[in-house]
């Protein structure tokens, strides 16, 4: 579906980021191209360039505007139930943020993939965004739970949870009790501290 670049509604960037994510989301980096995109959005491949010169630099925008989407959502899920919260429910939020989103699974999957099958600048920027997103969550988890949570330990639970259940929901795991599975962690983690 070939769309025209809108003048009046989003800045031409903005709307290149959005044709390469739905094109990366449907086909994967390696099967979307720069052409791809420009004819996604019904322009030349040199305006596409003006603004992407590689596509290694547009891939490492697209990572850059997936993280901080992921982040903004999981943030303001937490934050809108924070008062009294247990580290379990916020564990729980966690999960249903990722698992409410399929197509974003799917791009952070395909992106991943591509940083670990060689290319060195988007695994810089899963790298470093990695690391942006734990100080984040840490220091959400911080202001929620109070300074005696153990926030490192739980940011890297969550993140890696946040993997596991983006790669279980893609392989159509039905119904992931998101709940059940944020208590039992926590709970164990307690038990295990006596």
């Amino acid at each position: 579906m070939q769309k025209v670049i809108d003048d009046q509604a989003l800045p031409i960037r903005e709307q290149i980021l959005d044709a390469a994510t739905q094109l990366i989301a449907r086909g994967g980096v390696e099967n979307t191209s720069l052409a791809d995109i420009a004819h996604e959005l019904g322009i030349s491949r040199g305006t596409l360039f003006y603004y992407y010169p590689s596509k290694s630099q547009l891939i490492f925008d697209v990572t850059d505007r997936h993280f901080d989407q992921v982040t903004v959502d999981l943030v303001e899920h937490i934050l809108s139930e924070r008062d009294g919260m247990q580290p379990a429910r916020l564990l729980a939020i966690a999960m249903q943020t990722i698992l409410g989103d399929p197509e974003r699974n799917r791009r952070h999957i395909y992106l991943l993939e591509q940083a670990l099958a060689g290319d060195q600048t988007l695994l810089r920027a899963f790298r470093s965004k990695y690391k942006e997103w734990q100080r984040l969550i840490e220091a959400t988890i911080r202001d929620v739970l109070g300074e005696q949570a153990p926030a490192p330990l739980l940011a890297q639970i969550v993140l890696a949870v946040l993997d596991g259940l983006a790669v279980q929901s893609l392989l159509g795991s039905d119904q992931i009790p998101a709940s059940e599975i944020a208590s039992y962690l926590i709970q164990e983690g307690e038990t295990n501290d006596e």
